[in-house]
C-alpha cells in the first residue's frame, strides 16, 4: 500500500486496512494528514476484487498493474519495463536537447555508463548506451537494454 509519498506498508490486505484505519486516527496527532486521492493499494491480480471490497468508500484506489513509487516502479513485470522505457526516453530527449549547446559536456557521457535511477525487484539493472558516441546530426539517444528481459 502506498500513501501518497510518505507512507508505505505491505502485507496481508485485512491488515493493510487494519493499517490504513490506524494511519487515519493517529497520523494527524504526528503531523501526517492522510490523503486518500494519492493513496493506492497495489495487489496482485487474484487479490484485486478483496484490495477494492477491503478499501470501499475509502478513497483509496486499488490496482493489479503497478504504481511509481520513490522513483521505481512496483507491479508487474510489464508495468515495470513500460515504466522503465517511458523514463529512459524522458531522458534521450532531455540529453538530445542539452546536446544541442553543451557538446563538451555531452561527449564525456560513457557509452554503457550505468544507470543512476532505482532497480525495481525482480527486474534486473538498466544501463543506458549512447546509440552512437558521436553522431553526425547531432542526434543522442539512449535505448533501455535489461539483460534477461523480453524487448
Amino acid at each position: 500500500m502506498v500513501c501518497g509519498c510518505h507512507a508505505a506498508a505491505m502485507g496481508a490486505i485485512a491488515n493493510l486496512r487494519d493499517y490504513w484505519d490506524q494511519l487515519c486516527i493517529h497520523g494527524p496527532a504526528f503531523g501526517y494528514l492522510v490523503n486518500a486521492r494519492k493513496s493506492w493499494l497495489i495487489t496482485k491480480e487474484d487479490q484485486l476484487s478483496a484490495g477494492e471490497t477491503a478499501f470501499e468508500n475509502t478513497g483509496v484506489k486499488v490496482t493489479a498493474e503497478g504504481r511509481p513509487y520513490l522513483g521505481a516502479a512496483i507491479g508487474t513485470p510489464d508495468y515495470i519495463q513500460q515504466h522503465v522505457t517511458s523514463k529512459v526516453s524522458e531522458w534521450s530527449k532531455e540529453l538530445a536537447e542539452y546536446a544541442k549547446t553543451h557538446l563538451d559536456t555531452t561527449l564525456g557521457v560513457m557509452p554503457q555508463s550505468p544507470c543512476t535511477g532505482r532497480s525495481s525487484h525482480g527486474v534486473p539493472a538498466c544501463r543506458l548506451m549512447l546509440a552512437d558516441p558521436l553522431p553526425q546530426h547531432w542526434v543522442y539517444y539512449i535505448t533501455c537494454q535489461c539483460e534477461g528481459m523480453a524487448h
